[in-house]
């Protein structure tokens, strides 16, 4: 049942709306249009979750009922919850027909941070911060530039008993800074077999496979089921080795929604995004937690993708993307604790990235000076 049916059965007295009605409601359920941008490649700007932008992509939506012999007035709103998946419905709607960019690199600015460490005699937690730079080039015959520079380290004290809340990046603490750290920049610089550019959870994709996979997005999920099975090896899942003895059709949901989560976190064209988004939308275990703030203060839509599994530390939590609302594109990703254990309250925010910057440029990467080169970066 529709939203004007619904709202149709509750009101069994009053005439069926005229088409021109619903077609306006549909138009408002669908949110605004795509934002104007400059033609040309996309300067390479922070990532900000506008509330413009996420205020449209709320839980609820509101449908406009106009009421017979009330003429012009001002038509009252009633508000119809919407299914899980419809925020990133809406979303895919605005982005899909965004004008395709591009440029000689697609750089990204990251910013990582991680509970490295549980004191239990102090109650207090180790928090690591790392800053990474990813320079992808579109010809693959160009060297891929990542840098990697560890900040200092930082330690909380947490309060004790009922009053122990989760630890949250996006609040602000009073941290312990821990002693500065020597020769922490790290450099990789070489030219990547193929041209494979980095998230691989779909495939061995590179800039060329990107464009040429489809934007409808049944046939793109008929596409990524038919790389799921010509892979000889269970889907790598987020963050550690994939899960084995699952059974088979288990894994490939799983493989799906990782491959529309790893397409979202390339430089898929909009369209390719707007399909991502709405396969994802539409896997069994996708759940819209909603608008959240990040590390970096901002807006986002955060996303609990079907790969709840034991972090690094061994404690139960719950993988979650963190989505532009205004560009469809991953703005980061978290692991957020789901049980109490291990002195962590349940909400805690084991690790996150945070993308501070994302965006095609004309400009060349350099060697950065001062920092040892290594052979790869994880």
């Amino acid at each position: 049942m529709d939203e004007i049916t619904l709202l149709a059965s509750c009101l069994p007295d009053a005439p069926p709306p005229a088409p021109e009605v619903v077609a306006r409601a549909r138009a408002r359920l669908k949110g605004p249009g795509p934002r104007t941008a400059r033609a040309g490649s996309r300067r390479w700007t922070p990532v900000a979750g506008l509330a413009t932008a996420t205020a449209t992509v709320a839980v609820a939506v509101a449908v406009t009922v106009v009421v017979a012999g009330l003429g012009d007035a001002a038509p009252p709103t009633v508000a119809v919850p919407a299914k899980n998946g419809q925020i990133l419905l809406n979303i895919a709607d605005r982005v899909e027909k965004a004008p395709v960019e591009t440029g000689a690199y697609w750089r990204r600015r990251s910013v990582i941070g991680s509970i490295t460490s549980v004191d239990a005699a102090s109650d207090g937690i180790g928090i690591r911060t790392d800053e990474i730079t990813l320079w992808a080039p579109r010809e693959s015959d160009d060297p891929v530039l990542v840098t990697s520079k560890m900040l200092r380290g930082r330690f909380l004290a947490l309060p004790r008993g009922t009053e122990r809340k989760p630890w949250n990046p996006a609040e602000k603490y009073d941290y312990k800074l821990g002693e500065a750290l020597n020769n922490t920049c790290r450099y990789s610089w070489k030219v990547e077999p193929k041209g494979v550019l980095y998230d691989r959870r779909a495939a061995d994709l590179t800039f060329a496979d990107l464009e040429a996979l489809p934007t409808d997005p049944a046939a793109l999920l008929e596409r990524l089921k038919i790389l799921w099975a010509d892979q000889s090896e269970t889907f790598p899942a987020s963050g550690s080795t994939a899960r084995r003895g699952l059974p088979r059709d288990t894994e490939k949901e799983k493989y799906l929604s990782f491959a529309a989560v790893s397409l979202l976190n390339l430089p898929s064209p909009p369209a390719l995004r707007a399909a991502a988004l709405r396969i994802l939308a539409d896997r069994p275990g996708t759940e819209v937690v909603g608008e959240v703030v990040d590390a970096l203060g901002r807006t986002e839509v955060a996303v609990r993708v079907n790969a709840d599994e034991p972090s690094d530390a061994g404690i139960p939590a719950a993988y979650q993307v963190m989505v532009d609302p205004r560009t469809g594109e991953l703005a980061g990703d978290r692991s957020v604790a789901v049980t109490d254990r291990g002195g962590l309250p349940r909400g805690t925010v084991l690790n996150y990235t945070a993308y501070a910057e994302q965006g095609w440029t004309g400009e060349r990467p350099a060697r950065p000076r001062g920092c040892e080169r290594v052979a790869s970066i994880p």
